[in-house]
């Protein structure tokens, strides 16, 4: 396990809050730099959707990749599943708490009225994903977006098309699912606050399958 953990550590947990933190930064950067040029504040809008799509891809490449190069360094299939379950959880939470943070210093220290007046009548109230109502969705999609990349890898191999086809719908889904749940949440739309509920259900249940995929194909991997 302890070799699974190490590896996983160094090529995929600390590469993924290595890559969201410096793209966090920099964007704060630019804006805090450059507040009235339109296309940077475009990019703090959406800030956390790069996270998400980043985890979604990672852990599509987790099982057609990462998995590969462990099995070949010798790490056993079950300590492999368990450390990814670590894995997956360490860079949910660690993305999630990374746009938190990021959340705080952008309401601290740039001047939004001025960014955010650009950006058009939806985005007036604010940066959506800066308020507290915006963490619980966006921690869900992160905890279970990378389960569900998992399980397209596993699938790769038999049915590459497809499964790059649906990956491209299931990330365009995610992002669009989690705009409208920031947009509710933060009263922008009128619509009943039970669609964020369903939806975050939604998210759950697509990830408890992704999980039982991943973990049935991880009982017979071997390295290609």
């Amino acid at each position: 396990m302890k070799q699974a953990l190490l590896f996983l550590w160094d090529q995929y947990i600390s590469m993924i809050l290595r890559i969201n933190l410096a793209l966090g930064l920099l964007i704060l950067g630019v804006n805090y730099l450059f507040p009235q040029v339109a296309i940077f504040g475009s990019y703090l809008t959406i800030y956390p959707l790069f996270p998400i799509i980043f985890l979604l891809i990672y852990g599509y490449s987790f099982t057609t990749l990462y998995r590969d190069l462990a099995l070949s360094f010798q790490c056993r299939r079950t300590d492999l599943f368990w450390g990814s379950q670590a894995a997956f959880l360490a860079t949910g939470l660690g993305c999630a708490l990374l746009t938190a943070v990021m959340g705080f210093l952008a309401a601290h220290l740039l001047d939004l009225t001025a960014i955010m007046g650009k950006e058009g009548p939806l985005f007036q109230g604010g940066i959506l994903w800066a308020k507290p109502e915006a963490i619980p969705v966006l921690l869900i999609a992160a905890l279970t977006l990378q389960p569900m990349g998992a399980a397209l890898g596993c699938l790769y191999e038999k049915h590459k098309i497809i499964t790059t086809v649906i990956l491209v719908v299931l990330m365009l889904l995610g992002v669009a699912s989690t705009m409208l749940c920031l947009f509710i949440a933060d009263g922008t739309l009128p619509i009943s606050p039970s669609v964020i509920l369903w939806t975050c259900v939604g998210f759950v249940a697509l990830g408890l399958v992704g999980e039982l995929t991943y973990y049935r194909s991880n009982k017979n991997a071997v390295v290609r």
